[in-house]
């Protein structure tokens, strides 16, 4: 009866060490997810900030350019200043479009050890 029991007690130790085990592996998978997240996000974050900053700085300088055209009456500089900022407002158009057509993750390399998204 004593060897029984004792049994039991070495069964019942070892199924709370698997289930301590299985907690355990449960919470590293759900911090690897996580990671993995929020590395995604930061790749988003700065492909956006890249993407998009690039043509909204040309869109701001054509826009001060296009200003001092207009009050020194330079048609031809405003118009081609306006041309320029259609042109760089259809690649933020563009590229808005390129993040909702992804379907797959690709990425490359950016400054230092960062990636951001190939779209």
């Amino acid at each position: 009866m004593l060897n029984k029991s004792k049994k039991n007690v070495t069964e019942i130790e070892n199924e709370s060490l698997i289930c301590d085990n299985l907690d355990q592996l449960k919470n590293t998978e759900l911090n690897e997810i996580q990671e993995a997240n929020f590395n995604l996000l930061k790749q988003l974050a700065i492909t956006i900030n890249h993407e998009i900053n690039n043509p909204l700085t040309s869109i701001i300088g054509q826009a001060e350019i296009s200003e001092i055209a207009y009050n020194k009456g330079m048609e031809s500089k405003l118009r081609q200043s306006l041309q320029n900022i259609i042109s760089e407002a259809q690649k933020i158009e563009s590229i808005t479009r390129k993040f909702q057509e992804i379907n797959f993750l690709n990425t490359i390399a950016y400054h230092g050890n960062a990636k951001m998204l190939k779209i």
